[in-house]
């Protein structure tokens, strides 16, 4: 993703490396691995652990706006979808600010938010004429559930157990490599796009340049040889001599 922002400066690769970090970072302290890195260190670990998660929040709904170009296709929708990314913002700041209470409600609240909403949207994107949504909405269907479940769970809505605490583990895995195939299909789209319009750009410039019934060079074309020919007769400071020839009266 890094590197295919630094070819195409889409903006939605590079909010795609910073989802998974925060993403990455989650997990890592989510499953107690910073326990066993950095060991016990409970305050900070609480504190840490929803940063990472308002992170993810945030940087998955932007890379859902700009990935699925909300800007362009549904203008009132992309709006709602970076209050939540702020919203997102907030349970990180909230974590780090020691405010748990806070940063646990929104936190679990926006978890079954943003799934649903990215789902719907990637479908209306689709419907749109949006194909590489497809793999946008699969991807968020599996961290739907994911996150579905283990926000139920946090609700007390769901038992805890095996299944419910490593769901967003599960889904996240899935989602991730989905995003890879929804990324890639936007690449090869893209690609396919640029090579269309190059064709259409020579070949409306053949047609500019082309006298339809002849197919010789037209007047248009004369006069843009000319002005070049002209320009290097004076840069080498040689002469230039123009010919005209009258054939059966078809100048």
């Amino acid at each position: 993703s890094l590197s295919l922002y630094l070819s195409l400066k889409d903006s939605a690769y590079l909010l795609n490396v910073f989802y998974l970090i925060s993403a990455t970072g989650w997990l890592f302290y989510l499953q107690g691995f910073s326990k066993a890195v950095f060991g016990q260190n409970p305050r900070a670990d609480q504190a840490l652990l929803w940063f990472w998660v308002g992170s993810m929040l945030a940087w998955g709904s932007s890379f859902s706006a700009y990935f699925l170009r909300l800007k362009d296709g549904l203008p009132g929708t992309y709006r709602a979808v970076l209050a939540l990314a702020a919203l997102g913002a907030v349970v990180g700041v909230a974590g780090l600010a020691g405010w748990y209470d806070v940063a646990f409600s929104l936190s679990h609240y926006l978890g079954i938010i943003l799934p649903i909403l990215g789902m719907v949207v990637a479908l209306i994107r689709l419907i749109q004429g949006f194909p590489s949504s497809l793999y946008f909405f699969l991807s968020w269907l599996f961290l739907g559930i994911g996150g579905l479940t283990f926000s139920l769970m946090g609700l007390k809505v769901l038992p805890v157990t095996f299944v419910t605490i490593n769901s967003s583990a599960f889904g996240v895995a899935f989602q991730s490599i989905l995003l890879s195939v929804a990324l890639s299909d936007r690449f090869k789209r893209l690609e396919m796009e640029t090579e269309h319009l190059t064709s259409m750009q020579t070949h409306y410039k053949e047609l500019m340049l082309t006298d339809e019934v002849t197919g010789l060079p037209n007047k248009r074309f004369l006069f843009s040889e000319l002005d070049e020919m002209i320009a290097r007769a004076r840069r080498t400071n040689s002469r230039l001599s123009l010919l005209m020839v009258d054939v059966d009266n078809f100048k």
